[in-house]
């Protein structure tokens, strides 16, 4: 009978429950779409990195120099290699090319000399060296263009090309950390299908220039290492490792190194999400004393109705059980409702965020969080009004007149006597001592007489 009361009274007083919906959906909302957001993009990079470094099958790059503490990067410094190594990688069995490679600050500006692209809050900008083994290459050129092969010529990705209304044989202004340069655009290049990888934007120089420009002329980050037919990424790199064993250099396999750079973007994505998390907290916690003052409205107004059912026999425990199935259907409800208001966020600001994200990511635990925190939330905040209702004496809850159910406390009434009867004495006091002459002034009476003096004169 009850559970029937209950559903009954959802579908006749829904609009008792609009509040404490809004409340629970909104922080739902939150926690969802930051989960689903910082999921995606995860998501998306982690597909950039994997498409970046699908053909290499060996990376060879320098030793660690030093680690940087979380504060600045929380990651591992490793010093460039010489280009000259690439003779001798190319030289070890089972290697069917190799591509040195290096990257570094790089941004195009526009005719008055602004930057192009990210600024503080947009995409990276970057410069590269063109790769010249197609198989290692991610960037493919448009018609009409070809990859820049002195100083002076550079390569722009689509994107950038775009914003800059730049086309081949336009000069163009390059920014990198010695100093801006004229460079003209022999190449426009697609990151695959892609205009430029995820919304980011590269200027690509040939390898010397780009070893000057983003390095030290003779030093590249790494070099790329493609295998011959039939040799594994393992077999490589310990080939490798055995010819370079005296140089100051470290091999990984391909697979390594793509690990390696998604764990490190893993990372980073963890403190951004924890960043978004706070306010998603903040948001549930506001929400929870709104559906507490929201559901102590839904109970008031149905006080009569409970001592009713009381006084035909109802039980306290049948009571709160009827006032929490309502509390557990609007949770359930309304964090529904909440999640797929936030995976919508998440996917705009996806969109807004990178150039072709990765489908919206959606993972069984960012579900369940999601949905466990609006459930046990409203649940929470509708346990106390429910209690205190449920132990409203019936025929006191059918009167008029309003019943107190808080409990009594020795403590307050003690301070409350204190209290009451220190004021009493200093407003004894102060009349005791009429003009002023000779009897003390204490407390809130001593600043009133004070004031009257000053008043006299």
């Amino acid at each position: 009978m009850l559970l029937r009361l209950s559903l009954r009274d959802l579908r006749a007083y829904l609009g008792r429950y609009l509040l404490t919906f809004v409340a629970v959906a909104i922080g739902v909302a939150f926690v969802g779409g930051v989960n689903a957001l910082t999921d995606t993009l995860a998501t998306t990079f982690d597909d950039l990195f994997a498409g970046l470094n699908a053909s290499t099958d060996a990376w060879v790059r320098g030793e660690v120099e030093f680690e940087t503490d979380p504060a600045f990067g929380d990651g591992e410094q490793r010093r460039r290699i010489n280009v000259a190594l690439a003779d001798r990688v190319v030289g070890v069995d089972g290697v069917a090319g190799v591509d040195p490679y290096v990257e570094g600050f790089a941004e195009a500006l526009d005719e008055d000399g602004e930057e192009v692209g990210g600024g503080a809050l947009g995409p990276p900008t970057r410069g590269a060296s063109w790769r010249t083994v197609p198989d290692l290459n991610p960037f493919e050129l448009d018609d009409g263009s070809r990859p820049p092969r002195r100083a002076g010529e550079v390569a722009l990705d689509r994107g950038l090309a775009e914003q800059l209304d730049a086309d081949v044989g336009d000069v163009v202004p390059i920014e990198t950390h010695r100093g801006v340069r004229e460079a003209t655009v022999v190449g426009v290049a697609g990151f695959g299908t892609a205009d430029s990888p995820l919304g980011a934007h590269y200027v690509l120089f040939d390898l010397a220039t780009a070893e000057r420009e983003l390095a030290e002329a003779g030093q590249v980050d790494g070099i790329g290492v493609l295998a011959a037919p039939g040799v594994g990424q393992d077999e490589l790199r310990d080939d490798l490792a055995a010819a370079l064993r005296r140089e100051p250099v470290e091999v990984v396999t391909g697979a390594a190194y793509t690990q390696e750079t998604q764990d490190d973007l893993a990372e980073q994505f963890r403190f951004f999400r924890i960043v978004l998390l706070v306010f998603a907290v903040l948001a549930v916690v506001v929400g929870a004393f709104v559906i507490y003052t929201s559901f102590s409205f839904i109970v008031a107004q149905r006080q009569r109705q409970i001592a009713l059912l009381r006084a035909i026999g109802a039980s306290r425990r049948q009571v709160l059980g009827s006032v929490v199935l309502e509390s557990l259907t609007v949770g359930v409800v309304a964090s529904l409702a909440g999640y797929l208001v936030g995976l919508g966020l998440a996917a705009g600001l996806s969109g807004l965020l990178v150039e072709d994200p990765a489908p919206l990511t959606v993972r069984p635990l960012s579900l369940a969080l999601a949905l466990g925190v609006g459930i046990v939330v409203t649940l929470l905040s509708a346990v106390v009004p429910a209690w205190r209702a449920a132990n409203v004496p019936p025929v006191a809850a059918l009167l008029e007149a309003a019943v107190d159910v808080t409990h009594r406390s020795g403590r307050r009434l003690a301070a409350g006597l204190v209290l009451t009867g220190g004021g009493l004495i200093a407003l004894a006091t102060v009349l005791a001592g009429g003009d002023g002459s000779g009897a003390p002034h204490v407390l809130a009476g001593r600043g009133g007489d004070r004031s009257r003096s000053r008043g006299h004169r």
